[in-house]
């Protein structure tokens, strides 16, 4: 619960008002509940205050994001009737991450009174994944490869929160110098090379047998890849399961 202040213009005296702030996750607003107070004037401070607390609340959610938010214009002070005020704050994208603008919507006793829309820049800052060096398509990423920067991310479509997820990993799409890592850029590598000697496994209930094969395309650990039996010299589709290792159903 937040204690909130707001200013009483008739009668000249501060109202405490409590606010019990409720998060909906099919709306992505904050709502914010008052006791019944008399009529109030509600200020440009006390607009961006709901945003704020708009805010905090998703942060709390992700943990690793900071958001920031620059109104462009001002707002003129407006009156609400008397009753008990109720304050919705929806993001122009459901995400927040984008959003040009939010409404602050003010209803009492139920029905809708007033909203406000204030537009402005949003800045969602968070430590991600950074290539030091130009990451080249085919390579794999080094641990010199990459540093942990804070960056605005509103703007980046899968950003990248850890190193431990990018080292090791396969270049797929290349990465400029000081460029945030994308999970697009990246992939697991192959765990299994074409032309490499593989250990085909064979299972049927108890029963298991094997055989060297070659591979006939590059797998990574699921994929599902052609492979030479060397014995028969047929091909079989087999599973990659481990290091130059696939299964076969039979």
């Amino acid at each position: 619960m937040t204690v909130l202040c707001l200013r009483n213009n008739r009668r000249s005296f501060q109202l405490l008002i409590i606010l019990v702030v409720l998060v909906s996750s099919v709306f992505n607003a904050v709502s914010v509940t008052s006791a019944v107070a008399a009529e109030r004037t509600i200020n440009q401070n006390d607009v961006h205050h709901s945003i704020d607390q708009y805010l905090e609340t998703a942060e709390s959610r992700l943990q690793h994001v900071d958001y920031t938010f620059q109104p462009f214009a001002e707002i003129d002070a407006f009156t609400l009737p008397e009753g008990r005020l109720q304050v919705d704050v929806l993001p122009a994208v459901k995400g927040i991450a984008g959003s040009r603008h939010f409404t602050v919507i003010y209803r009492v006793d139920g029905r809708t009174v007033k909203s406000v829309t204030v537009r402005g820049k949003l800045l969602v800052q968070s430590d991600v994944v950074v290539a030091q060096r130009a990451l080249k398509r085919g390579t794999l990423v080094g641990a010199g490869d990459v540093s942990l920067e804070r960056l605005d991310v509103s703007r980046i479509r899968e950003p990248i929160f850890s190193l431990d997820q990018v080292v090791g990993k396969l270049v797929v799409r290349n990465v400029r110098v000081g460029q945030a890592v994308e999970q697009k850029n990246i992939e697991m590598p192959p765990v299994v090379a074409k032309g490499g000697f593989v250990k085909i496994v064979a299972r049927r209930g108890g029963m298991l047998l094997t055989a060297v094969g070659i591979a006939l395309e590059d797998g990574k650990m699921g994929d599902v890849i052609r492979v030479q039996n060397n014995s028969s010299k047929k091909n079989v589709m087999a599973q990659v399961v481990g290091p130059d290792q696939v299964e076969v159903e039979f």
